[in-house]
């Protein structure tokens, strides 16, 4: 078998690390000591940003916010797609090695078709919410209301057409299967058995972080830097970032899209290129960034919102990555 970055989690850890030893202790000594510059440098970041927002949350978000800017619409509402790939990929993955798998035939195509059917319906929630946010636009330029505008309610009245939502999903689908089938192609059952494990992670680290981000906006009920703007109200005013205001229909802290954005940041779980990692890392991280910096822009959410989301779901990712490390470096029987 020739030699992969995708044989096992020591083989990538090895290649990543050229200098760490043979033995699972030094190996894992040398991972814990790089990983941990970049988890201490994330934090101290972290930190210093939710010190910031703790202090100017609301001049900040006076300052910069501006609901005309196209490319701040544009990039928050048609730029989620790259979010909804780690979840598409897993699940493809997981049906791709469901469908090379012997055994029990009920539980290969019970694998084969849950993988597919996770793929398919992120194709279908990214469709819909392309079409939601394009319905927005067109209501707000019909309304004379700025570009980024989100509450709308001309555009709550207008359907979204079923057919352009399985026209654009089937696309989008059919787009990501092909590339997810030449990628996949040549991979020997060694290597899919670590993809396979690596997709397993990533669909829990979404479902973690969605979860969580979700409870938190619900709990904080947060108003939206837009909302205080506008309405002015008892019931729409400014709260520091650790003030948990309770169930009120707010909900600015954390921000789900900042925390969905972070999450592209566990694809380079799936790159075996050391070379190809650092760019993909480099680019996902480049891509939080800027639609942290769009839903600020437009009003959305404070500078601590944005951090807190993407905050979560790197924590999250790390924790992943640990119980990878460990499951793939565990001695044979244990």
């Amino acid at each position: 078998m020739a030699a992969s970055a995708f044989t096992d989690f020591n083989t990538l850890r090895r290649k990543t690390y050229p200098r760490a030893k043979e033995t699972k202790k030094n190996m894992n000594n040398a991972f814990t000591k790089i990983e941990n510059r970049y988890i201490a440098a994330a934090a101290v970041i972290i930190a210093v940003l939710m010190i910031i927002g703790g202090v100017w949350d609301y001049p900040i978000s006076q300052a910069v916010t501006d609901q005309n800017s196209w490319f701040a619409t544009i990039f928050q509402d048609f730029g989620m797609f790259p979010a909804y790939l780690i979840p598409m990929i897993s699940g493809l993955v997981i049906a791709g090695a469901g469908l090379r798998r012997g055994g029990n035939q009920t539980s290969k195509w019970a694998q084969v078709v849950g993988g597919f059917g996770l793929a398919w319906c992120c194709a279908i929630l990214n469709a819909r919410q392309w079409l939601k946010y394009a319905n927005i636009i067109r209501a707000n330029l019909a309304d004379g209301l700025p570009v980024g505008k989100y509450e709308n309610e001309h555009a709550a009245f207008i359907e979204i057409p079923f057919d352009s939502v399985m026209t654009i999903a089937f696309i989008v689908f059919a787009a990501v299967c092909t590339f997810t089938y030449f990628w996949l192609k040549n991979k020997n059952n060694e290597q899919l058995r670590y993809l396979t494990v690596i997709a397993v992670g990533g669909i829990a680290a979404a479902l973690l972080s969605a979860g969580i981000v979700e409870f938190m906006k619900v709990m904080w009920g947060r108003c939206r830097p837009y909302e205080i703007l506008l309405y002015d109200t008892e019931n729409s005013r400014f709260t520091p970032w650790w003030v948990i205001n309770g169930v009120n229909g707010h909900k600015s802290f954390p921000s789900g899209h900042s925390a969905t954005a972070a999450g592209m940041l566990y694809l380079p779980f799936f790159v075996g290129s050391v070379r190809l990692q650092k760019i993909a890392t480099a680019l996902c991280a480049a891509y939080m960034v800027t639609m942290m910096y769009t839903r600020v822009r437009l009003g959305a959410h404070h500078l601590s919102d944005v951090t807190a989301g993407a905050g979560i779901t790197l924590l999250i990712i790390f924790g992943v990555s640990r119980a990878l490390n460990h499951y793939f470096t565990k001695p044979k029987g244990i």
